[in-house]
């Protein structure tokens, strides 16, 4: 019997105030800031969820557009953690940002 990954997908926009720092921007470090935002305000079940069903899908550094994908069952954990990421870090740097969901979707 296969095992099928049914996961929901966050179509999220990254605003920054200066936008040449989109660029410095990579998966990694949107990924370790969701996932810290979500430990925060989740806890530990949050961040387990996390470190089992997350990933960063796709990031586009000039648009600021990301792809976030989570678990079906859970994925209103990770919206309701995205009005609390203030800042990402990346190399070394901080950069002032929030995230807007623009979009849930089954399937890409």
């Amino acid at each position: 019997m296969l095992s099928v990954y049914i996961g929901r997908y966050l179509l999220c926009e990254i605003n920054v105030s200066d936008r040449r720092d989109l660029l410095k921007l990579d998966d990694r470090a949107v990924a370790g800031s969701v996932k810290a935002a979500v430990a925060r305000t989740h806890g530990d079940y949050g961040a387990a969820l996390c470190s089992i069903r997350f990933c960063v899908k796709y990031l586009n550094a000039h648009t600021g557009i990301v792809f976030l994908r989570f678990h079906k069952g859970f994925y209103k954990l990770l919206w309701s953690a995205l009005p609390f990421i203030t800042s990402i870090e990346c190399r070394g740097q901080i950069i002032p940002c929030f995230l807007n969901c623009l979009h849930v979707g089954g399937e890409v």
